[in-house]
């Protein structure tokens, strides 16, 4: 495998390294026939360049090691040495010191073309070495980069052949969105009941506020176990939402501070995922805490399970699932709430190549408080195109859900029949490939909804535009 590796890397074109400028004349020791003393024949610092990597391409790997050193006797930032040092000394034995040649050779660099050079040659090492993350992230380094589409390609290429023999995997997502209501607030002051007479007035924090939200997302995946036909993960995810409250926000809560809207979500999963007939089943036990403006919220444990299969000649898909989860708080003795979730959803890939998936989401809680005891429904419908228009790959959703609370009360006052929300919500993601950075693209996310409800104080609409940032490989 690392042979065939090497291969793909291309060492022989990376060895013929870009000449650097013209070093003093070194001495070269040599020997002549049998039986005659060893004789100084000066060479100089181009062509002992030369001599060391004509050294490598022809397999003479400690030859080349040797010239390479002499190189950096006279100049420790001989960056054509340290190519020769980084492509030759892990074919001869020095793994470790193959990987120091490229990194150093990397910070030495002034051209992309000798950055790539470098960083590819800094990923094969930790390859060697079964360090896969470390080459991933040099891979990503060679992609920031890459002198061509055709180079960026095959890098690409390197990167998944890695991802797939590595058992973790990280994935990363930041993002900045100004917002119209951070906080989820009601569109009105006033807070109305239908069916009650009385009329009662909103605080400020109970009202839209806009601002700013920056996103975190960090998920890592590590496999346990693989076979032909299944396997098992340990995944863990953590979510971080900060907020910055605007101008005209904090003038309408001035009590009110960035803090009191931030939020935290982390999460443990054990997930196995194998063969089920012509489809993938995939279960999954998880562990959580949730934290709002500052305090815990809750803790869970979730089961879960989901089976996703073709059909028609794989152009169309078919997934359905469903989770069961229980909540607890600090402050409450037992579990407070159980959540049922199902969902289907019909994936279509026509034959032009757009994507279209339709989806119904169902969800009971069943809570001991009445104000949280619920169930929803919610129709999605997502669709793709099938090229970029322009420069950026599109992604657009649309969804309507329902909310029903059978038993629910604003303070002392019951609503009657219960509340009743109605959402519509949809998105437009641009995600723009061509201006990708270590194989990180920015993504725009426009965002707006609006809901109704029978108690005003829910009714509420948002409108955001988002800038985050998404691994293209």
């Amino acid at each position: 495998m690392r042979d065939r590796f090497w291969r793909a890397l291309h060492i022989a074109p990376i060895c013929l390294a870009l000449f650097g400028s013209v070093s003093p004349a070194l001495s070269q020791t040599t020997t002549g026939q049998p039986g005659s003393s060893p004789s100084q024949v000066a060479v100089s610092g181009p062509q002992l360049r030369v001599l060391a990597q004509q050294a490598v391409l022809s397999g003479r790997y400690q030859l080349a090691l040797d010239m390479a050193v002499a190189l950096l006797d006279a100049d420790p930032h001989d960056r054509t040495a340290l190519i020769v040092i980084a492509a030759a000394a892990p074919r001869a034995g020095y793994i470790r010191d193959g990987f120091r040649a490229a990194t150093q050779a990397y910070r030495v660099s002034d051209t992309s073309e000798q950055k790539y050079e470098a960083a590819r040659l800094a990923a094969l090492a930790a390859y060697s070495e079964e360090r896969f993350a470390v080459a991933q992230f040099w891979l990503r380094r060679a992609a920031a980069h890459a002198p061509s589409e055709q180079q960026a390609a095959e890098n690409a290429r390197d990167f998944g052949r890695i991802r797939s023999q590595n058992p973790l995997s990280v994935q990363l997502q930041f993002g900045v969105t100004p917002s119209s209501n951070l906080n989820g607030g009601s569109s009105e002051a006033v807070n109305i009941i239908e069916g009650v007479p009385l009329v009662g007035s909103l605080s400020g924090d109970a009202q839209a506020l806009s601002g700013y939200a920056a996103t975190a997302n960090v998920s890592l995946r590590y496999r346990l176990d693989r076979s032909e036909n299944a396997a098992t993960y340990v995944n863990s995810r953590l979510y971080r939402r900060q907020v910055w409250l605007s101008q005209d926000a904090q003038e309408l809560s001035p009590d009110s501070e960035n803090g009191d809207f931030a939020s935290t979500y982390g999460e443990l999963e054990l997930m196995h995922v194998r063969r089920s007939g012509d489809g993938i089943l995939t279960d999954g036990l998880s562990y959580g805490q949730s934290w709002f403006g500052g305090e815990q919220q809750f803790s869970f444990v979730r089961m879960r399970a989901q089976r996703q299969t073709p059909l028609e000649n794989e152009r169309f898909s078919l997934s359905y699932g469903g989770s069961y989860e229980l909540r607890w708080a600090p402050d409450q003795d037992g579990v407070y709430s159980q959540t049922t979730k199902l969902d289907v959803s019909l994936g279509h890939q026509t034959e032009a190549g757009q994507h279209l998936s339709y989806g119904l989401f169902l969800q009971n809680v069943d809570a001991t408080n009445s104000n949280a005891d619920a169930r929803s429904y919610r129709a999605q419908i997502s669709y793709a195109p099938a090229q970029n228009v322009g420069p950026a790959q599109m992604h657009f959703s649309l969804g309507h859900e329902w909310l029903h609370f059978d038993d629910y009360a604003v303070g002392f006052i019951a609503v009657p029949g219960g509340r009743s929300d109605k959402r519509l919500y949809g998105s437009a993601e641009f995600m723009f490939t061509d201006y990708d950075y270590a194989g990180f693209a920015p993504v725009i996310t426009i965002a707006a909804s609006q809901s109704d409800s029978n108690v005003s104080r829910f009714e509420r609409s948002e409108f955001s535009v988002g800038l985050s940032f998404r691994s293209t490989f």
